[in-house]
């Protein structure tokens, strides 16, 4: 898994700085053609590069997604440079700049060419290679036509990496989680109406086991595609049950953590970064930053960024600091007691790796020694849910007094209920509201 998880995160890499020359070769190419200045030309290699940035951090353009269909990421990959060129025509207009309509076609027309050929081809081979590999389980919750045709678009489309594992009915949630359990299952498709129920039941199932739950329904576009010996599109509409399941919502969050986190580094961490590390380095010996693992959305591991706030050992910072810890250092104890620092988390942001706001993420050993104090308590699957989304600097339950070092059960419990609630709930506006509390 985590070979995978670092095949994937070199590969949006690789493809970014593909992408980036790619299209700079390609504006270079139509200044020649169109006799444009070098200033000129500056100017459009910088506004084309800061859109490309910015779009491809918040549209999730450099996910590597599985379960789309090779038509499905075509169109994504010609709509994103769409989306692309009207942003470069926008910035033009705005700084009242003029390029010839030569320049800008030569230079559109062949990084099209070149960006849609290789991503083309390399997704052609990709999905030639996984054919015959077991990717991801998922059941059909339900035995209509419309089960039936799912089944059938994803047996005949087998480079989506899904590995179907068999129907279930609806009847017996708790069989529905036994079967998913016993057979690895990531995905439930529910093809069957629910309750309101059965609904809650499933998704308090796949949040405490971490596996994602759809509603599935008849796509009126397609309803007659079951009738087709061969299925070329999807033939389903999906609706999530968990609010950032949908990717409207995942794209805003993510559009609203890279803009706060960019202010944040223009306006002030560029230079307080440095001066605090200075500070850091000066009071005692060892690095500025501290990287300790903590699990992270769908309970893997990550790096997390802090300032270093103890003596620099093998051991700093293996178990939890206690009041009047004599590790923590002069500079530590002030770092801690105003939260500064947890301010390089806003690396993990820009990463992907953590969100502004969610679930605060605990060392690993603290999760576990958490996860033994809550088993035997309604609460203990929760320690688990907390892990469905990204973790986040500040949440719900720091908000609530639930900050810091924590040890008694009832505190625990009432922190991943709180986690759990915001996951159950998630809004824009709530999230908002969070990073207000936070700050007063």
């Amino acid at each position: 898994m985590k070979d995978k998880i670092k095949y994937d995160m070199l590969l949006k890499y690789i493809f970014f700085a593909a992408d980036v020359i790619l299209l700079n070769a390609a504006l270079l190419l139509g200044a020649y053609a169109g006799d444009s200045t070098a200033q000129d030309t500056a100017y459009l290699l910088i506004y084309s590069n800061l859109a490309w940035l910015f779009l491809g951090l918040v549209s999730g353009v450099y996910q590597i997604t599985r379960q789309w269909a090779p038509a499905r990421i075509l169109r994504h990959q010609i709509a994103f440079l769409l989306i692309h060129l009207l942003a470069v025509l926008a910035l033009i207009h705005f700084l009242n700049k003029h390029y010839s309509p030569l320049q800008l076609a030569v230079s559109y027309l062949v990084f099209a060419l070149l960006y849609l050929g290789y991503k083309a081809a390399f997704y052609y081979f990709r999905n030639a290679i996984r054919k015959s590999k077991r990717l991801r389980n998922f059941i059909i919750v339900g035995r209509n036509d419309l089960a039936y045709t799912l089944r059938k678009y994803y047996i005949q489309h087998p480079e989506l990496g899904y590995c179907f594992k068999g129907f279930r009915d609806i009847d017996s949630i708790e069989s529905i989680g036994q079967f998913c359990v016993e057979n690895e299952v990531k995905e439930i498709q529910c093809c069957a109406p629910l309750t309101e129920k059965q609904a809650q039941e499933l998704v308090a199932f796949g949040l405490n086991r971490l596996v994602k739950v759809k509603i599935v329904y008849e796509n009126p576009a397609t309803a007659e595609v079951s009738k087709s010996k061969l299925i070329d599109i999807q033939p389903a509409r999906e609706q999530a049950l968990v609010p950032l399941d949908r990717p409207i919502n995942r794209i805003v969050k993510r559009s609203f953590d890279l803009l706060l986190t960019g202010i944040l580094f223009v306006l002030v961490l560029w230079w307080f970064i440095p001066l605090v590390g200075l500070i850091i380095k000066l009071d005692s010996k060892g690095p500025m930053l501290f990287i300790q693992p903590r699990n992270g959305e769908g309970n893997k591991p990550f790096g997390c960024y802090k300032f270093r706030t103890m003596t620099a050992t093998e051991t700093v910072e293996a178990t939890k600091a206690e009041k009047n810890d004599p590790r923590i250092t002069r500079v530590g104890f002030f770092l801690r007691r105003s939260s500064i620092d947890e301010i390089p988390q806003l690396i993990n942001v820009l990463l992907g790796q953590m969100s502004l706001i969610g679930p605060r993420p605990h060392a690993v050993k603290h999760n576990q020694d958490f996860g033994k104090m809550l088993a035997d308590t309604p609460f203990g699957q929760n320690i688990i849910a907390r892990h469905y989304i990204k973790p986040g600097i500040t949440g719900l339950a720091q908000c609530m007094g639930y900050r810091g070092s924590i040890t008694s059960v009832e505190d625990i419990a009432n922190r991943v209920n709180l986690d759990r609630y915001y996951i159950e709930r998630w809004t824009f506006w709530l999230d908002i509201k969070i990073v207000f509390l936070t700050v007063v």
